[in-house]
């Protein structure tokens, strides 16, 4: 049983959705447990895949007992209980696995940061005490939710987060036919993926790209995702005056095809785990700014990966965009640069299952 907020379109939704596609369902199968009740964007396809999907709403006054007794009697069901967090409140949810039997209960963290530290502090020194496995997506991310001090001599593992690298390939064929579509032939694409979410610093985004803009008329800004800040980035985008030039494309079914349109790809995060869209762009050759405050790990390809401070302005930023339009980057295949680096679907794919099913086989034991 995986355990997350709801399967939408999100960073560590499709890295999960991923592994599950990849994943020898003969010998492991998921069922997810999520918060939201409504209806998320790969449910269809995990009904398709034979998994099933529980939901248990966030804890309220009204379902403070029963909502724990709910998820404790669904968890009797299974043999490892795999809960991913960007905190360390996932600990509720391993007391519960506790008190339900379970053997692996595993805790997966998601992220370096989060907005209420102070509880996360509290919650954490909680999680040698009902957790027994700890996975992290980098060292960042590790050490944010598992110090050495807190577990004690054991160590959390590492799995990196993975992409299927081939779908993601550069191809100058898909690259016309997708510009075409969009009546961008000659112009310059700056892109971006991701939720509309404050962590994703669209505010300094768009600083920047009204600065390119002035040095670059025939450039154009291209954003897929969609959150709770759609309003407010469109208001902002109207009072730069860039409306034209912005494109929101919400959220899309075509990020491998989508990629192929952009020229480069920039991503100024205030703070991430280990972000599956920087991985996804340097599969499909897209040179990449980032902002420092992402861990370096997530700099697969490093010559096409390039972190940038966001707390001195947006002058270096516009600088180096001007430098990659006049420097006549050619774009290549990607591919085996990308699979060396140890972040395709299949190598990763397989430490999941080694992990899955090495413990299943010492609980049969």
């Amino acid at each position: 049983m995986h355990i997350v907020g709801a399967m939408h379109r999100g960073g560590m939704e499709s890295r999960t959705m991923d592994i599950y596609r990849n994943i020898d369902l003969n010998k492991v199968q998921f069922d997810f447990m999520v918060r939201d009740p409504n209806k998320a964007h790969f449910d269809d396809e995990i009904l398709e895949l034979g998994g099933k999907i529980f939901c248990v709403p966030r804890k309220s006054l009204k379902n403070i007992f029963k909502g724990p007794y709910r998820v404790i009697k669904l968890m009797k069901n299974y043999k490892i209980v795999h809960i991913h967090s960007a905190n360390a409140s996932a600990v509720l949810d391993a007391v519960c696995a506790v008190l339900a039997g379970v053997k692996l209960r595993i805790i997966h963290s998601r992220s370096s940061f989060d907005t209420n530290p102070k509880i996360h502090k509290i919650f954490k020194w909680f999680i040698p005490l009902f957790a027994n496995y700890y996975l992290a997506v980098s060292e960042a991310s590790g050490e944010w939710m598992f110090s050495k001090k807190l577990l004690r001599g054991s160590r959390y593992k590492q799995i990196n987060n993975a992409i299927d690298s081939r779908k993601f390939s550069f191809s100058t064929e898909t690259r016309n036919k997708m510009r075409k579509e969009f009546n961008l032939a000659n112009e310059f694409v700056i892109g971006h993926v991701g939720n509309l979410s404050a962590v994703k610093n669209h505010e300094f985004l768009l600083k920047v790209y009204a600065e390119v803009l002035e040095k670059i008329p025939g450039s154009v800004l291209l954003f897929a995702g969609d959150g709770v800040l759609r309003e407010q980035i469109e208001n902002r985008i109207s009072e730069l005056n860039i409306t034209n030039k912005v494109i929101l494309l919400g959220v899309r079914e075509d990020i491998p095809e989508l990629l192929q349109v952009f020229d480069i790809f920039v991503f100024p995060s205030y703070f991430e785990g280990l972000p599956g869209s920087v991985l996804e762009a340097q599969a499909a050759g897209l040179k990449v700014l980032l902002s420092d405050k992402i861990t370096r790990e997530v700099a697969a390809i490093p010559e096409l990966s390039e972190f940038l401070p966001i707390d001195e302005g947006t002058a270096l930023w516009v600088e180096r965009i001007m430098n990659f339009y006049e420097s006549g980057f050619i774009r290549k295949n990607t591919h085996d640069d990308f699979v060396n680096a140890g972040f395709d679907i299949k190598s990763v794919t397989a430490q999941y299952e080694k992990l899955y099913l090495d413990f299943n086989t010492k609980i049969e034991i």
